[in-house]
């Protein structure tokens, strides 16, 4: 079983668009931070972020040989999936 927690963009978005959509959602929700660690955090996903939408992950997963597995659950832009051999 692969067990996989990242975040994931919608099937139709662009990179900018998720990008957009993420530091917004952070900057808006994350009140336990300061503006500085906001930043620093929004700074990290725009250079280094690269997250795919879940058609691409299950792809890759069934070369793998993997299925979807129950037990998968979604907050936002975070992802738990569960993968598991057929």
């Amino acid at each position: 079983m692969l067990l996989l927690v990242d975040t994931m963009r919608e099937e139709d978005e662009t990179l900018d668009d998720y990008v957009r959509r993420y530091c917004a959602w952070l900057r808006r929700e994350w009140a336990g931070l300061s503006a500085r660690e906001k930043e620093f955090i929004c700074d990290h996903v725009i250079n280094n972020d690269r997250p795919e939408p879940f058609s691409t992950l299950l792809t890759q997963a069934r070369a793998a040989g993997l299925e979807v597995a129950p037990g998968g659950a979604r907050h936002g832009a975070h992802w738990l999936t569960c993968f598991a051999h057929a």
